[in-house]
Protein backbone atom coordinates (compact mmCIF):
# COMPACT_ATOMS: atom_id res chain seq x y z
CA UNK A 1 0.00 0.00 0.00
CA UNK A 2 1.37 3.38 -0.69
CA UNK A 3 2.69 5.47 1.69
CA UNK A 4 0.35 8.36 1.60
CA UNK A 5 -2.63 6.60 1.08
CA UNK A 6 -5.63 7.51 4.03
CA UNK A 7 -5.69 4.34 6.80
CA UNK A 8 -8.12 5.97 8.85
CA UNK A 9 -11.06 8.91 8.04
CA UNK A 10 -10.58 9.99 11.71
CA UNK A 11 -7.81 12.94 12.38
CA UNK A 12 -5.94 12.89 15.20
CA UNK A 13 -6.19 16.26 17.22
CA UNK A 14 -4.00 19.23 16.26
CA UNK A 15 -1.29 19.67 19.43
CA UNK A 16 -2.62 22.32 21.52
CA UNK A 17 -5.76 23.57 20.12
CA UNK A 18 -9.01 23.55 20.99
CA UNK A 19 -11.23 19.95 19.58
CA UNK A 20 -13.79 20.22 17.03
CA UNK A 21 -16.50 20.42 19.53
CA UNK A 22 -17.62 24.25 17.87
CA UNK A 23 -21.19 23.86 17.18
CA UNK A 24 -21.91 21.33 19.94
CA UNK A 25 -24.40 23.38 21.24
CA UNK A 26 -26.10 27.05 20.08
CA UNK A 27 -25.42 28.84 24.10
CA UNK A 28 -21.49 27.84 25.47
CA UNK A 29 -23.85 28.02 28.95
CA UNK A 30 -25.62 25.21 30.14
CA UNK A 31 -27.65 25.86 33.17
CA UNK A 32 -25.22 25.14 36.32
CA UNK A 33 -26.14 22.24 37.74
CA UNK A 34 -26.21 22.33 41.72
CA UNK A 35 -23.72 19.45 43.09
CA UNK A 36 -20.11 19.45 43.58
CA UNK A 37 -17.40 19.64 41.24
CA UNK A 38 -15.84 16.71 40.38
CA UNK A 39 -12.27 16.98 40.75
CA UNK A 40 -9.87 19.66 41.99
CA UNK A 41 -7.90 21.90 40.18
CA UNK A 42 -5.31 20.29 37.77
CA UNK A 43 -0.94 20.83 38.86
CA UNK A 44 -0.82 22.75 35.09
CA UNK A 45 -3.24 25.65 35.98
CA UNK A 46 -1.91 26.15 39.43
CA UNK A 47 -0.63 29.38 38.84
CA UNK A 48 -3.77 30.58 37.11
CA UNK A 49 -6.39 32.47 39.42
CA UNK A 50 -8.94 30.03 41.15
CA UNK A 51 -12.59 30.23 41.37
CA UNK A 52 -12.28 31.90 44.81
CA UNK A 53 -9.62 34.53 43.85
CA UNK A 54 -11.71 36.19 40.88
CA UNK A 55 -9.21 38.63 39.37
CA UNK A 56 -5.76 38.20 39.55
CA UNK A 57 -3.35 40.47 40.68
CA UNK A 58 -1.89 40.93 37.06
CA UNK A 59 -5.16 41.88 36.04
CA UNK A 60 -6.37 38.40 34.53
CA UNK A 61 -9.57 36.92 36.29
CA UNK A 62 -11.60 33.83 35.81
CA UNK A 63 -14.93 33.91 33.15
CA UNK A 64 -16.04 30.64 33.91
CA UNK A 65 -15.59 27.13 35.91
CA UNK A 66 -15.82 23.81 34.26
CA UNK A 67 -15.91 20.91 37.00
CA UNK A 68 -13.11 22.78 39.14
CA UNK A 69 -10.87 24.04 36.61
CA UNK A 70 -10.69 28.10 35.88
CA UNK A 71 -11.01 29.27 32.28
CA UNK A 72 -9.57 32.23 32.51
CA UNK A 73 -9.89 35.81 29.63
CA UNK A 74 -6.36 35.80 28.72
CA UNK A 75 -7.22 31.61 27.30
CA UNK A 76 -10.30 32.88 25.97
CA UNK A 77 -8.69 35.99 23.94
CA UNK A 78 -5.72 33.57 23.01
CA UNK A 79 -7.88 31.25 22.03
CA UNK A 80 -10.41 34.12 20.12
CA UNK A 81 -7.37 34.77 18.09
CA UNK A 82 -6.16 31.44 16.92
CA UNK A 83 -10.28 31.33 15.46
CA UNK A 84 -9.33 34.81 13.86
CA UNK A 85 -6.17 33.63 12.29
CA UNK A 86 -7.55 30.53 11.04
CA UNK A 87 -10.39 32.44 9.47
CA UNK A 88 -7.98 34.59 7.88
CA UNK A 89 -5.82 31.79 6.36
CA UNK A 90 -8.77 30.20 4.79
CA UNK A 91 -9.75 33.64 3.47
CA UNK A 92 -13.23 33.67 5.65
CA UNK A 93 -15.22 36.69 6.80
CA UNK A 94 -14.05 37.78 10.39
CA UNK A 95 -17.39 37.78 12.33
CA UNK A 96 -17.49 40.97 15.21
CA UNK A 97 -14.68 40.72 18.21
CA UNK A 98 -17.87 39.46 20.82
CA UNK A 99 -19.11 36.77 18.02
CA UNK A 100 -15.24 35.63 18.07
CA UNK A 101 -15.15 35.86 21.91
CA UNK A 102 -17.95 33.93 22.61
CA UNK A 103 -17.37 30.85 19.95
CA UNK A 104 -13.45 30.75 22.20
CA UNK A 105 -15.42 30.50 25.09
CA UNK A 106 -17.32 27.80 23.86
CA UNK A 107 -14.82 25.87 22.59
CA UNK A 108 -12.56 25.86 25.81
CA UNK A 109 -15.72 24.91 27.71
CA UNK A 110 -16.52 22.37 25.71
CA UNK A 111 -13.12 21.02 25.36
CA UNK A 112 -12.52 21.23 29.22
CA UNK A 113 -15.64 19.38 30.06
CA UNK A 114 -14.30 16.32 27.15
CA UNK A 115 -10.88 15.97 28.57
CA UNK A 116 -12.01 15.73 32.24
CA UNK A 117 -14.37 13.31 31.14
CA UNK A 118 -11.82 11.28 28.81
CA UNK A 119 -9.50 11.50 32.25
CA UNK A 120 -12.22 9.64 34.05
CA UNK A 121 -11.83 6.61 31.59
CA UNK A 122 -9.20 3.87 31.35
CA UNK A 123 -7.87 4.85 27.89
CA UNK A 124 -3.92 6.28 27.83
CA UNK A 125 -1.40 7.06 26.13
CA UNK A 126 1.39 4.93 25.49
CA UNK A 127 5.50 6.96 25.56
CA UNK A 128 5.51 5.28 21.85
CA UNK A 129 2.33 6.60 21.01
CA UNK A 130 3.49 10.49 22.04
CA UNK A 131 6.56 9.91 20.75
CA UNK A 132 5.05 9.47 17.29
CA UNK A 133 3.02 12.09 17.63
CA UNK A 134 5.71 14.85 18.38
CA UNK A 135 7.33 13.72 15.43
CA UNK A 136 4.47 14.30 12.82
CA UNK A 137 3.83 17.40 14.27
CA UNK A 138 7.18 18.57 14.47
CA UNK A 139 7.53 17.19 10.92
CA UNK A 140 4.68 18.83 10.01
CA UNK A 141 6.80 22.39 10.80
CA UNK A 142 9.69 21.25 9.45
CA UNK A 143 11.64 21.45 12.40
CA UNK A 144 13.02 19.01 14.88
CA UNK A 145 11.09 17.29 18.06
CA UNK A 146 13.25 19.20 20.24
CA UNK A 147 12.65 22.71 18.07
CA UNK A 148 9.45 21.83 18.02
CA UNK A 149 8.35 21.31 21.95
CA UNK A 150 10.76 24.69 22.69
CA UNK A 151 8.66 26.65 19.91
CA UNK A 152 5.27 25.59 21.21
CA UNK A 153 6.19 25.95 25.41
CA UNK A 154 7.62 29.74 24.46
CA UNK A 155 3.86 30.68 22.10
CA UNK A 156 2.06 29.00 24.83
CA UNK A 157 4.62 30.37 28.11
CA UNK A 158 4.20 27.24 29.11
CA UNK A 159 6.99 24.45 30.83
CA UNK A 160 8.04 21.33 29.80
CA UNK A 161 5.32 19.38 32.18
CA UNK A 162 2.33 21.44 31.18
CA UNK A 163 3.16 20.60 27.57
CA UNK A 164 3.24 17.01 27.64
CA UNK A 165 0.17 17.17 29.75
CA UNK A 166 -1.99 19.51 26.97
CA UNK A 167 -0.53 17.09 24.13
CA UNK A 168 -1.41 14.12 26.23
CA UNK A 169 -4.93 15.40 27.09
CA UNK A 170 -5.34 16.04 22.96
CA UNK A 171 -3.99 12.18 22.24
CA UNK A 172 -6.71 11.18 24.64
CA UNK A 173 -9.22 13.34 23.04
CA UNK A 174 -8.07 11.82 19.70
CA UNK A 175 -8.06 8.41 21.00
CA UNK A 176 -11.87 9.06 22.22
CA UNK A 177 -13.33 9.82 19.39
CA UNK A 178 -11.39 6.82 17.60
CA UNK A 179 -12.91 4.52 19.98
CA UNK A 180 -16.46 6.51 20.04
CA UNK A 181 -16.92 6.17 16.11
CA UNK A 182 -15.18 2.81 15.36
CA UNK A 183 -17.82 1.31 17.79
CA UNK A 184 -20.60 2.93 15.90
CA UNK A 185 -19.13 2.09 11.91
CA UNK A 186 -18.50 -1.48 13.02
CA UNK A 187 -22.20 -1.92 13.43
CA UNK A 188 -22.75 -1.18 9.16
CA UNK A 189 -23.48 -3.78 7.37
CA UNK A 190 -23.82 -5.32 3.54
CA UNK A 191 -27.77 -4.96 3.72
CA UNK A 192 -27.26 -1.75 5.18
CA UNK A 193 -25.30 -0.65 2.37
CA UNK A 194 -27.78 -2.21 -0.32
CA UNK A 195 -30.72 -0.28 1.04
CA UNK A 196 -29.08 2.91 1.16
CA UNK A 197 -28.18 2.12 -2.76
CA UNK A 198 -31.69 1.52 -3.20
CA UNK A 199 -32.94 4.58 -1.33
CA UNK A 200 -30.47 7.29 -2.99
CA UNK A 201 -29.43 8.04 -7.03
CA UNK A 202 -27.33 5.85 -7.45
CA UNK A 203 -27.76 5.46 -11.33
CA UNK A 204 -25.20 8.54 -12.07
CA UNK A 205 -22.62 7.97 -9.05
CA UNK A 206 -19.62 8.52 -10.13
CA UNK A 207 -16.19 9.14 -9.14
CA UNK A 208 -13.17 11.26 -9.32
CA UNK A 209 -10.14 10.01 -9.95
CA UNK A 210 -6.40 11.44 -9.40
CA UNK A 211 -3.14 10.91 -11.84
CA UNK A 212 -0.53 12.18 -9.21
CA UNK A 213 3.54 11.65 -8.75
CA UNK A 214 5.55 12.87 -6.17
CA UNK A 215 8.96 13.66 -4.63
CA UNK A 216 9.42 12.67 -0.80
CA UNK A 217 11.91 13.66 1.57
CA UNK A 218 12.29 13.11 5.52
CA UNK A 219 11.38 16.08 7.46
CA UNK A 220 14.00 18.77 7.75
CA UNK A 221 14.56 22.25 7.89
CA UNK A 222 16.41 21.91 4.44
CA UNK A 223 13.68 19.98 2.94
CA UNK A 224 10.72 22.46 1.62
CA UNK A 225 14.01 24.37 0.07
CA UNK A 226 15.60 21.72 -1.84
CA UNK A 227 12.10 20.50 -2.84
CA UNK A 228 11.46 24.60 -3.47
CA UNK A 229 14.95 24.44 -5.80
CA UNK A 230 13.47 20.89 -7.44
CA UNK A 231 10.18 22.86 -8.37
CA UNK A 232 11.78 25.62 -9.83
CA UNK A 233 14.41 23.82 -12.03
CA UNK A 234 11.32 21.58 -13.00
CA UNK A 235 9.19 24.68 -14.43
CA UNK A 236 12.32 25.94 -16.20
CA UNK A 237 12.54 23.07 -17.70
CA UNK A 238 15.82 22.05 -16.71
CA UNK A 239 15.04 18.74 -14.65
CA UNK A 240 12.76 15.98 -15.65
CA UNK A 241 9.77 15.26 -12.82
CA UNK A 242 10.87 11.63 -12.98
CA UNK A 243 14.08 11.97 -13.10
CA UNK A 244 14.41 13.96 -9.76
CA UNK A 245 11.86 11.60 -8.29
CA UNK A 246 14.47 8.58 -9.00
CA UNK A 247 17.37 10.42 -7.94
CA UNK A 248 15.84 11.99 -4.55
CA UNK A 249 12.45 10.64 -3.18
CA UNK A 250 12.50 8.31 -0.29
CA UNK A 251 8.82 7.03 -1.18
CA UNK A 252 8.10 3.14 -2.87
CA UNK A 253 7.42 4.67 -5.80
CA UNK A 254 10.85 6.49 -6.58
CA UNK A 255 11.61 3.97 -8.98
CA UNK A 256 8.38 4.48 -10.96
CA UNK A 257 9.57 8.50 -11.23
CA UNK A 258 7.30 9.10 -8.34
CA UNK A 259 3.93 8.26 -10.03
CA UNK A 260 1.19 7.14 -8.12
CA UNK A 261 -0.71 5.78 -10.70
CA UNK A 262 -4.66 6.36 -10.48
CA UNK A 263 -6.40 7.06 -7.24
CA UNK A 264 -9.74 8.08 -6.33
CA UNK A 265 -10.57 11.29 -4.33
CA UNK A 266 -10.07 10.20 -0.36
CA UNK A 267 -7.28 7.93 -0.95
CA UNK A 268 -4.55 10.04 0.50
CA UNK A 269 -4.24 11.37 3.73
CA UNK A 270 -5.76 14.74 4.05
CA UNK A 271 -2.73 16.83 4.07
CA UNK A 272 -1.84 15.65 0.37
CA UNK A 273 -5.54 15.47 -0.40
CA UNK A 274 -6.00 18.91 -0.11
CA UNK A 275 -3.10 20.14 -1.66
CA UNK A 276 -4.18 17.49 -4.86
CA UNK A 277 -7.64 18.91 -4.52
CA UNK A 278 -6.18 22.36 -5.49
CA UNK A 279 -4.34 21.13 -8.19
CA UNK A 280 -4.94 21.52 -12.07
CA UNK A 281 -3.79 18.62 -14.65
CA UNK A 282 -0.07 19.50 -15.14
CA UNK A 283 0.25 21.99 -12.42
CA UNK A 284 2.93 21.50 -9.54
CA UNK A 285 2.35 21.88 -5.39
CA UNK A 286 4.28 24.00 -3.70
CA UNK A 287 6.57 21.74 -1.42
CA UNK A 288 4.18 20.71 1.47
CA UNK A 289 4.56 18.82 4.39
CA UNK A 290 2.44 15.56 5.92
CA UNK A 291 2.88 12.71 8.69
CA UNK A 292 5.09 10.89 5.83
CA UNK A 293 7.62 13.65 5.59
CA UNK A 294 7.70 16.33 3.18
CA UNK A 295 6.28 16.61 -0.67
CA UNK A 296 6.06 17.82 -4.23
CA UNK A 297 3.56 17.06 -5.92
CA UNK A 298 2.29 16.89 -9.66
CA UNK A 299 -1.78 15.88 -10.87
CA UNK A 300 -0.77 14.89 -13.67
CA UNK A 301 -4.24 14.06 -14.69
CA UNK A 302 -7.92 13.95 -13.51
CA UNK A 303 -10.92 12.33 -14.56
CA UNK A 304 -14.49 11.44 -13.99
CA UNK A 305 -15.87 7.69 -14.38
CA UNK A 306 -18.70 5.70 -13.77
CA UNK A 307 -18.55 4.15 -10.58
CA UNK A 308 -18.92 0.14 -10.79
CA UNK A 309 -21.17 -1.82 -8.80
CA UNK A 310 -17.95 -2.82 -6.27
CA UNK A 311 -17.35 0.83 -6.09
CA UNK A 312 -21.00 2.01 -5.24
CA UNK A 313 -21.25 -0.44 -2.39
CA UNK A 314 -17.99 0.85 -1.27
CA UNK A 315 -19.42 4.32 -1.60
CA UNK A 316 -22.63 3.56 0.37
CA UNK A 317 -20.40 2.12 2.91
CA UNK A 318 -18.43 5.10 3.78
CA UNK A 319 -21.23 6.98 3.55
CA UNK A 320 -23.20 5.48 6.38
CA UNK A 321 -19.99 4.79 8.68
CA UNK A 322 -19.39 9.10 8.48
CA UNK A 323 -23.00 9.52 9.10
CA UNK A 324 -22.83 6.73 12.44
CA UNK A 325 -19.81 8.25 12.86
CA UNK A 326 -21.31 11.34 13.45
CA UNK A 327 -24.06 10.41 14.83
CA UNK A 328 -21.79 8.56 17.98
CA UNK A 329 -19.95 12.08 18.75
CA UNK A 330 -22.71 14.50 18.82
CA UNK A 331 -23.71 11.60 21.57
CA UNK A 332 -20.33 11.75 23.11
CA UNK A 333 -20.37 15.50 23.39
CA UNK A 334 -24.14 15.85 24.70
CA UNK A 335 -23.29 13.61 27.25
CA UNK A 336 -20.05 15.27 28.37
CA UNK A 337 -22.43 18.86 28.26
CA UNK A 338 -24.92 17.40 30.75
CA UNK A 339 -22.51 15.80 32.61
CA UNK A 340 -20.31 19.10 32.97
CA UNK A 341 -20.58 21.49 36.23
CA UNK A 342 -20.36 24.88 34.66
CA UNK A 343 -20.27 27.78 36.19
CA UNK A 344 -20.24 30.98 34.60
CA UNK A 345 -18.28 34.32 36.39
CA UNK A 346 -17.83 37.21 34.27
CA UNK A 347 -18.05 37.90 30.20
CA UNK A 348 -14.87 37.42 28.24
CA UNK A 349 -13.55 40.95 27.09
Amino acid sequence: MRTILQTSFIKTATVLTMIALAGMATDPVQAAKKRPAKRPVSASIANKPTASDGKSAGGDYVVTVVNSDPVTNHEVNQRAQELAQQLTRQHGKLPSRETLLKQALREIILQKAAIQSVRDTTLDITDEEFSNAEKQLAGERHVTVQEFRKRIMAERHINEAEYRKELTDQLLLGKMRDTRTSMATEKVTELDAVHWLRTHSSSAMQITENHVRHILLPASNEAAAQLADVRKRILAGKLDFAAAARKLSQDASASQGGDLGWAPDGAFVPEFQEQISTLKPGDLSQPFASRFGVHLAQLVDRRNSPMTQEQKMIAARNALRQQKAEEALLKWESDVRAQAYIEMREAPR
